[in-house]
Parts: C-alpha cells; structure tokens; sequence
C-alpha cells in the first residue's frame, strides 16, 4: 500500500522481495487447460479478509479489482 501512495505521487518505489518470486504465499502459475491450451492456476490464500472503509478496502476499490462476498459464496 505504501510503495502504490508513493508511486501515485510521482515517486520512484523499489520493491525488494526475501524469496526469489514475488507475493509471498500467492502466486500465479503457469498450467495446462484440459486441452493442454495455455492457462493459470493461482495458489496460496484463497480468502483476504479486510474491513469496510480500512486502507484495504480502498486498495481494493481504487485499483477496481473484482471481489466477491464471502457471505454469498456458497
């Protein structure tokens, strides 16, 4: 959230990662569809849990990534 603030305000951001690919435990792959056509698998956390209103919240709102609530997931 920090380095996202910084760059929209005209800064240069540098993001150092410990492990040798980004995201910590969320990662997108490489994977075969059926047809064995190019596709992606996501893996790690399947859940982020934030609060309405919180830095999160309009992280998530500002960047427009889709969500959908746990509550109507069945």
């Amino acid at each position: 959230l920090a380095a996202h603030r910084l760059q929209q305000r005209g800064e240069s951001v540098e993001l150092w990662e410990a492990s040798g690919s980004f995201g910590g435990w969320a990662q997108t792959l490489p994977w075969p569809g059926p047809g064995n056509e190019p596709g992606w698998v996501e893996r790690g956390p399947q859940n982020l849990l934030w609060k309405p209103g919180s830095a999160m919240d309009e992280l998530l709102r500002e960047l427009d990534l889709p969500f959908q609530d746990r509550k109507s997931v069945v």
